[in-house]
């Protein structure tokens, strides 16, 4: 194993420590649905304390972006728009 093998395996598991210890213990002692009405949403400060905590995976996500690959382009248009289809149909609904 090459010194710049281990050197990418450690900083995964530093990732991984970095952001997977405060969210769960964000988990732990913040709901995350809260109930209105018939329907459950995430909650506001559960939701704004895990971007808090993401901060780390984000920098490096950020910083391997400065020369992306197409799969990573690709991968990402995916994620986004897979989050966002359901606001796109209802925008769909509400133009026709």
């Amino acid at each position: 194993m090459s010194n710049r093998f281990k050197g990418r395996i450690l900083q995964a598991i530093a990732i991984i420590i970095d952001v997977g210890v405060p969210l769960v213990a964000t988990v732990m002692h913040f709901p995350v649905w809260v109930e209105r009405s018939a329907e459950a949403t995430l909650s506001g400060m559960f939701l704004v304390l895990a971007l808090i905590s993401a901060i780390p995976l984000m920098r490096v996500i950020l910083r391997s972006m400065k020369t992306p690959a197409a799969w990573m382009i690709w991968t990402l248009m995916f994620l986004g728009l897979f989050g966002l289809r359901e606001i796109i149909n209802e925008m769909v609904v509400i133009t026709f």
